[in-house]
Parts: structure tokens; C-alpha cells; sequence
């Protein structure tokens, strides 16, 4: 589940936020332009998204869900590998 969660907010990871004067907050993903591996003259060439507060809100929920995660497994982890090796 942590790495699921982990592998989702990668998508993320190399997005840009900015104002493109629409009233809202945009962000575009600049993997597009790094799987085409042609130069970026501006943003617009870009799939642009737009988000809202409700948005980021869950955003920012699943990033601290994902992060608890990755807490709870870095935890647990050398606890169930010595009681995996104990079983043994």
C-alpha cells in the first residue's frame, strides 16, 4: 500500500504551479516535455490543469496519508523481518 500510495504522489513530483492569469492556480506536468525530449519555449505548450482549495485539500490528505504510511512501514519493517527470521 506504501508504495502505491508513493507511486501516485510521484505523479506529482515534476509538475510546475503558477499563475496563468485565468483566476485560478494552474500546474502543468513537465514529464510531458521530457518523454518528447524537445525544448520547452513556454508553458502553454503544456496540457495546463487548473485546481481549487477542495483540490488541494485532498492533495495534501493523501500525502500525509502516503507519508504515514511509508512512517508505519519504516516502523514495522525491521520488526517484521526479524520476526520473519525467527520463524525460520
Amino acid at each position: 500500500m506504501a508504495v502505491g500510495a508513493v507511486r501516485h504522489c510521484l505523479k506529482y513530483a515534476h509538475c510546475v504551479w503558477y499563475d496563468d492569469h485565468s483566476g485560478k492556480l494552474a500546474f502543468v506536468n513537465v514529464e510531458e516535455i521530457a518523454k518528447d525530449n524537445t525544448k520547452l519555449k513556454d508553458l502553454t505548450s503544456l496540457t495546463i490543469l487548473h485546481v481549487d482549495v477542495p483540490f488541494l485539500q485532498a492533495q495534501e490528505a493523501y500525502f500525509v496519508y502516503a507519508d504515514e504510511l511509508l512512517a508505519w512501514t519504516n516502523h514495522e519493517g525491521p520488526y517484521e523481518t526479524s520476526k520473519s527470521r525467527a520463524i525460520r
